[in-house]
């Protein structure tokens, strides 16, 4: 099988993993090929997004040309979405990592096998952790939001009782 579809066909499994967790998914056909910065993958659910670059490369060791990554990066700069790097280690071992973990080397960005199952995630972790730090963030700005509206009613409380002992 050519490099291309079997790129292809692991992005499709992955498509069919994200919409098995209730993601609506997307392909990027010709991502690999555009001369537009885009990724392969985009999952989306209630309202928050994903954004995947497949590879599916044997051996020890993944290698990502600088200029595939810096494409990327303007990508996440542009969407405001962070983009991760999803390697096929073999049937069903996907793992997960986002494009700010990946070493740099003279030529381009690369991760070793043991270190992105060290480092990153698997299939069920990573989305799991996805729920989790939105969560988080929704929890932040509740409390946040809480928090200033509790101190502007002190101080309108606190300003009404000075109008009402006049």
């Amino acid at each position: 099988m050519k490099n291309k579809q079997k790129g292809s066909n692991a992005e499709r499994e992955l498509l069919f993993m994200l919409f098995n967790k209730g993601f609506a998914v997307s392909r990027v056909a010709g991502s690999g090929s555009s001369q537009l910065p885009t990724p392969d993958v985009l999952g989306f659910k209630n309202g928050k997004a994903l954004a995947i670059e497949c590879k599916t490369k044997k051996g020890e060791y993944l290698n990502i040309r600088e200029e595939q990554i810096g494409e990327l990066k303007l990508w996440e700069k542009l969407s405001g979405l962070k983009v991760y790097v999803a390697w096929r280690l073999g049937k069903d071992a996907w793992f997960f990592i986002g494009i700010d973990k990946l070493n740099k080397t003279k030529k381009a960005y690369a991760i070793k096998k043991e270190e992105i199952q060290a480092k990153g995630k698997g299939f069920d972790a990573f989305i799991s952790d996805f729920w989790a730090l939105l969560d988080t963030f929704k929890y932040s700005f509740y409390h946040k939001y809480i928090l200033i509206k509790y101190i502007f009613k002190c101080g309108k409380k606190w300003h009404i009782l000075n109008l009402k002992t006049s």
